[in-house]
């Protein structure tokens, strides 16, 4: 007991507004840290998501709430594009990684520094009580500065709701957005001919031409264009090749609307995908499959 009230006394230690190095608005400092499995992570290589640096002790009680509070949320939204990476000063990494463990982290994203408070990481973002952390856009940009674990969902929900992306620009029978919201499609002449929510938008009866979705008052443009034969693929669920029915041009999106893979010919090799749901696009036509 008095352990575990030592933890969260040493945690909360400082009583004043601390004044961090970096502050809302500016570029996220880039840094290595070392993995779990002994190899060099890098944060801007999270880039394209919304990702919060999570600093964090096996030794703060604090911390180890949060944790429990976070997976929820993780769990929750990172299918839209948020990661956690969450930054150790444990100066034993079996302690750190016997924390792992115990709090089922399901993250993959991890740092150690045995340096505790010395660390560079934490001297650079002006680390002085632990749980600190910094959330930062898509483009590595610090929107939040310590946000409650409690109010992140709603900050996540307003972040992609007022980013959402829609894909592709030229489509058949489908379109997909990143993710679930109101939407209407606008024809040229600004008349509205459907409305709905959700994330996949069946437009097979639409008449050729140029579009608009309304998504929270912006208009994201697209083009309904046809074709005689709708190609096919397979398998659905996938570990490292696509085999297409014909030679198309193709483009996979992942679930928050980036390229990661494009080109043309009968098959796609998606061996160096992560495991997860894509949106394939084939001369226009959209279909989804589950990377294994």
């Amino acid at each position: 007991m008095i352990r575990v009230l030592f933890s969260f006394l040493l945690c909360f230690s400082y009583a004043v507004i601390l004044a961090y190095p970096v502050k809302i608005g500016d570029k996220s400092k880039d840094f290595n840290y070392a993995t779990v499995d002994g190899k060099i992570g890098n944060l801007h290589s999270l880039k394209g998501k919304i990702v919060l640096i999570d600093f964090w002790a096996s030794w703060c009680g604090p911390c180890r709430v949060s944790n429990e509070l976070l997976i929820d949320v993780y769990n929750q939204y990172n299918k839209f594009g948020f990661e956690v990476l969450s930054i150790s000063l444990d100066t034993k990494k079996e302690s750190w990684k016997k924390a792992i463990i115990d709090d089922n982290i399901p993250w993959k994203t991890h740092g150690n520094d045995p340096k505790g408070w010395d660390s560079p990481i934490a001297v650079m973002y002006g680390v002085e009580q632990l749980p600190t952390s910094f959330l930062i856009n898509e483009e590595g940009i610090i929107i939040s500065i310590d946000p409650e674990v409690e109010n992140l969902p709603k900050i996540l929900k307003k972040h992609f709701q007022s980013n959402t992306k829609c894909y592709p620009e030229k489509a058949v029978n489908t379109l997909i957005l990143s993710n679930e919201v109101k939407y209407e499609i606008i024809d040229k002449d600004g008349s509205v001919v459907l409305k709905a929510s959700g994330r996949q938008i069946n437009i097979k009866d639409l008449k050729v031409g140029n579009y608009s979705v309304r998504v929270n008052n912006k208009l994201l443009g697209f083009t309904k264009v046809n074709i005689e034969a709708s190609p096919n693929f397979y398998p659905k669920r996938a570990e490292d090749k696509l085999t297409f029915s014909q030679e198309v041009h193709f483009t996979i999106y992942n679930n928050i609307g980036n390229i990661v893979k494009n080109g043309k010919g009968h098959s796609a090799d998606v061996s160096d995908l992560q495991v997860g749901v894509y949106h394939l696009n084939m001369n226009g036509w959209v279909e989804s499959f589950l990377k294994k």
